[in-house]
């Protein structure tokens, strides 16, 4: 089977084109599978060196990209056109409704992984746009939708009157990776090797509700006299809004008798360097306070990486939620920065409730590895193709 996998791709950083190059490499495992990355152009796309996968930066998320990908998908013979889709990298629009019909009249089967569903947004009719619901139904009558999970994914899709059979929920893909010994990491990122580390990574814009986060670590910090703060990531898209939000946030840490024990580090950090983030990590923070339903690639790599986290109910991580069922001291709500000093010094204190939330992520990570999400993927495309 020919897929063509139409997307942002590395080097873009874009967790969106991290997670195209995952679902390839596990896409190509199959032997009787290839793919072709129709890759948004933005630099000359990273060559994998793998059998059966080719790569080529073939369109513009700013023009009217219909007939680049069009042209593209056909001339590689793709039985499947999979669009990994943000509203930020195809528009919320005419252009893609449009293009997966032309390609499905070609003989294509169009797929439409949705990394985002929204419910209605009144800023929409205001602007004079069409409702979000209109657009998800366009795109169903030509397209097979693909979410991460069921609740406020799946299940809004279908309150906007999706039939449940245009719906597949697989979940965003796992990768475990072994990671550096801690005291090495610790010593690269000049973390004291004696510290309890509390880590929030990634991306940092306002509805990420680091502010939070941090606002709980201070308070809670003179109950945890070894305890660190690190803040790794760079102001999403490099908006000057992001870097005026963090800095509020490193002027409010300033203020505070613990500030000499957080640590706020707003650049970009290389792939290569992720995993000494996440080795010298005691706990991952996922403070984000996003009322969408959406997957965290965030939260799929501290599983990946055997690392125990905290994080904020709400329909962004309804998978932290059932996977921590058992385990509600690790769910906390997003906007009380009191809750999340509570439970930080909870999970501070209690090396059992850090032991037991280790044994649900290893387990979570066998269940969502890119293997068998691959295949999971699979059995669609061949289920559409017939």
């Amino acid at each position: 089977m020919r897929v063509g996998l139409v997307s942002t791709y590395p080097p873009k950083r874009c967790a969106i084109g991290l997670y195209t190059q995952n679902l390839a490499r596990a896409l190509v495992a199959d032997p009787d599978s290839s793919v072709f990355v129709c890759a948004e152009n933005t630099g000359e796309p990273e060559d994998l060196g793998l059998p059966r996968l080719q790569v080529r930066a073939a369109y513009r998320r700013e023009d009217d990209y219909g007939d680049d990908v069009f042209r593209a998908i056909t001339a590689e013979r793709c039985e499947v056109a999979h669009f990994q889709y943000a509203p930020d990298l195809f528009g919320e629009d005419r252009r893609l409704p449009a293009l997966v019909k032309r390609l499905r009249a070609a003989g294509v089967r169009p797929v439409v992984t949705l990394h985002t569903v929204y419910g209605a947004r009144r800023w929409r009719a205001l602007a004079l746009r069409p409702s979000t619901r209109a657009f998800h139904r366009e795109l169903a009558r030509a397209a097979h939708l693909v979410v991460h999970h069921r609740e406020a994914m799946a299940t809004e899709l279908e309150r906007q009157g999706i039939s449940p059979g245009d719906i597949s929920v697989i979940p965003h893909g796992t990768t475990r990776a072994e990671l550096p010994p801690m005291s090495d990491a610790r010593a690269r990122l000049g973390i004291p090797e004696d510290a309890f580390l509390f880590t929030f990574f990634g991306f940092i814009h306002r509805l990420k509700n680091v502010h939070t986060a941090v606002e709980g670590f201070l308070r809670a910090a003179s109950k945890m006299p070894d305890a660190r703060l690190l803040v790794s990531g760079m102001p999403w898209g490099d908006r000057w809004y992001n870097h005026l939000y963090v800095g509020a946030i490193k002027a409010r840490v300033s203020l505070a008798p613990a500030a000499p024990r957080v640590s706020i580090r707003d650049e970009y950090l290389a792939a290569e360097r992720v995993p000494d983030v996440y080795a010298a990590s005691d706990v991952i923070l996922l403070p984000h306070q996003q009322s969408y339903g959406s997957a965290s690639g965030v939260f799929h790599q501290a599983v990946g990486f055997g690392r125990p986290m905290l994080s904020a109910r709400g329909p962004k991580f309804a998978e932290a939620r059932a996977l921590f069922r058992d385990l509600p001291d690790l769910m906390v709500p997003a906007g009380s920065a009191r809750a999340w000093a509570r439970a930080m010094t909870r999970i501070y204190e209690s090396p059992d409730l850090r032991r037991r939330a280790l044994e649900a992520v290893e387990s979570f990570a066998e269940r969502t590895s890119w293997p068998v999400v691959g295949r999971e993927h699979l059995a669609v495309y061949r289920r559409l193709v017939g």
